[in-house]
């Protein structure tokens, strides 16, 4: 494993460590998980994945990526993958397909969470509407990569 990557393991554990997924399970399980569906030795794509929610869930800057050493394609990887307030879900795709690096990883983090097991035990109406439009964005990106 690269210094980045273990940098970006120890940073996203240390980012997430009090959240929890809608199943009760420690955050940080996500990342890896999306890490591990990229199937990749390329270290700096399995650094996206791993930090590809800190900005967006933990209130991390893309200056304080930078700081930390991580590389321009990992911090603007994590751009690409970070909502923009306002933005629709079509202007969100449009920008995702501009890197290939995001449509990679985008796809591996849908699939994590298109994992009916991750949510609780009686998923709602809303739990659905997501799943909803997580297949939507997944066939949109998958098509284009």
């Amino acid at each position: 494993m690269n210094r980045q990557l273990a940098t970006g393991i120890a940073f996203a554990s240390e980012k997430h460590k009090n959240q929890f997924d809608k199943g009760g399970r420690p955050y940080i399980l996500h990342p890896i998980a999306v890490a591990q569906f990229l199937e990749t030795e390329d270290n700096e794509l399995m650094t996206i994945g791993i930090l590809h929610d800190v900005v967006e869930d933990c209130g991390v800057t893309y200056a304080q990526l930078t700081a930390e050493g991580f590389s321009l394609r990992v911090v603007e990887g994590v751009r690409g993958m970070t909502k923009i307030p306002g933005e629709t879900i079509g202007e969100n795709i449009a920008r995702m397909q501009l890197n290939p690096d995001v449509i990679r990883v985008k796809i591996c983090d849908l699939r994590h969470n298109m994992d009916l097991r991750r949510l609780r035990p009686e998923p709602k109406e809303k739990d659905f509407d997501r799943m909803r439009k997580y297949i939507y964005m997944y066939d949109v990106l998958y098509r284009s990569r």
